[in-house]
This record gives C-alpha cells, structure tokens and sequence, in this order.
C-alpha cells in the first residue's frame, strides 16, 4: 500500500486537470497513488487523466453527481495510503509538498499538517484578505496542541478558515474516517469544519513554506457560494458541531453554544428581512437547523 493518496475530487475540469495532475505526478516523494473520483463530468475531464498513462493513477467515475463534499467522502473512502493529500483539480502542489508534510506524521499525535500556499488570482482584493490564512494562530511552532487551536479560534467568534483549503492540508487517513470526513450540510466553510473535528482528537503540524499553489477565479465554488449567499449558515453550523463535540473541553462547548444561540438569533432576523420570494426557504432552512443542532 502506498504511504500518501493524493485524492483528486474532479468535476468538469478539463481546462485545469492536465497541470494539476502533472504537479502530482512531479512529487519529489515517490511513495503515493493519485486517486482521481470524477462526479460525473460531462466534458473531456476523465479523457484527459487517462492520457497520462501512469500506473499511480487510479479513477473512480461516479454514475450521478453526488455533489462536492460527498465526492471528497468518495475519495476518503477509496484512499489505500495512510495520509491524504487533497489536490483540488484547479490548484497545483509544488514539487516538494509530499517530502515536507510526510515526516510531520511521525509524531503519533499529529492528525494533520498545514502549510503556506501560494496564490495566483486576479482578483487583488480577494488576495490580499485570504493570502496569510495562519496569522491568527501565531505564533505557530512546528507541533500545535490542536484542543489550544480550538479554544483561541472560539475565543476570537468561530469564523473564518485559519487553517486552509484542502490541498494545503495533509490528513491521517484513520482519523479522517473516525470524524466522518466532509460534512454535506456546509458549503463555504466544509474545509475548517473538518479540520476542528480533526484537531478535537490530534495535534496540527506546521510547515512555515510554500508547498502548493491556490487558484482562484470567479468560476470557482468558493466565489459562487458567496455570492449566492448559499453559505449563509455554514458558520451556526461550525459552532453548532463544537458545541456538541464531547471530545472538547466543556467550557469550549458552551462558549460555541452561546455564540450558535446569538449567531441564530441574528440569522432569524436576516431571514425576516429577506426578499419575499426567499423568505420561506431561509425560514425552512434555518428552522431545520436549529431542530437536527437540538436533537443532537
């Protein structure tokens, strides 16, 4: 069995997976296998991954579209490598990623290692609010108690991703699995969702370089949910899963409980003053919020 699984989740990507794939392939590690799960494209994406002709390719073609977070679950399920190293068909990893992040795993308390990325966007602005994503967990050493990371990101109000996307997050594959991967309630926030159950039972490691590339454009989900406000609730429910997490300290529990009650109560209001023809689906959806968060 392979060390690493570069899981390759891909949806209609056929002007982007030839370099991704390629800057797998270019890994200085050599032991890992690159998992392609394609969610039913509809263009030339499989084609094109067939035609590297590499025995380190493995695809899994989907017979319908399951969505992006039950794709990336696909791929956590097929994964044979003890470590996963998510690899997003627009981005890129850097030759070196895998050499720098496996070793971080021979601490057994790390469940996962993060590192810098680089951005290419033209999109200015969006660069220069998400290019340092870490800077509120500095300073940072090369082990990070992840319960200490929890408690800091609650104490400053749940928000934001300080973390990073999944290709600049290598994973223990064991623990993926044990947390129940990618929830499929979020959208905009599924990735710092998963790290914080992730970190919950594990430590974070830290590598202080550049090991992948980030592509941003309007074309991506990230831009496309939030400008369709269809993550108007992915953070209730980030402290909604803290405060029901019993692997956390119970005082961090009830500070993210009282965060979701206020974060609620402000999302009531907004669905109130939503335009007429939204207004009862926001009402619906955050009613069957507040009614699975209690329930559990």
């Amino acid at each position: 069995m392979p060390k690493v699984t570069i899981c390759v989740p891909v949806y209609n990507c056929e002007d982007s997976i030839d370099a991704a794939i390629a800057s797998a392939l270019e890994q200085t590690y050599s032991d890992f296998e690159c998992l392609v799960v394609d969610n039913a494209s509809t263009d030339s994406t499989v084609d094109r991954v067939m035609a590297f002709k590499d025995p380190r390719i493995r695809v899994i073609r989907n017979t319908e579209n399951v969505g992006p977070n039950a794709n990336h679950n696909i791929c956590i399920e097929h994964a044979r490598g003890d470590l996963i190293q998510f690899l997003h068909s627009d981005d890129r990893l850097l030759p070196g990623c895998l050499a720098h992040l496996v070793p971080m795993f021979d601490d057994p308390r790390v469940g996962l290692a993060f590192a810098r990325r680089r951005i290419e966007s033209s999109d200015s602005g969006w660069v220069s609010h998400f290019a340092e994503l870490h800077t509120p967990l500095e300073p940072l050493e090369a082990i990070n108690d992840g319960m200490s990371i929890i408690r800091k990101y609650v104490d400053e109000g749940g928000r934001g991703n300080w973390i990073g996307e999944p290709t600049s997050v290598m994973v223990r594959t064991s623990l993926l699995r044990e947390v129940g991967g990618f929830s499929t309630e979020l959208r905009y926030s599924d990735d710092m969702e998963l790290w914080l159950r992730i970190l919950a039972r594990s430590d974070a490691a830290w590598v202080d370089a550049e090991l992948s590339v980030r592509t941003q454009e309007e074309t991506t989900l990230t831009i496309l949910y939030a400008t369709t406000d269809a993550a108007w609730l992915d953070r209730p429910w980030i402290l909604s899963g803290l405060a029901r997490n019993r692997d956390l300290d119970p005082a961090i529990r009830m500070k993210a409980r009282r965060l979701w009650a206020v974060a609620v109560l402000k999302k009531a209001i907004r669905a109130q003053q939503a335009p007429r023809a939204i207004r009862r689906t926001k009402n619906q959806q955050l009613g069957r919020h507040v009614r699975m968060s209690l329930s559990s």
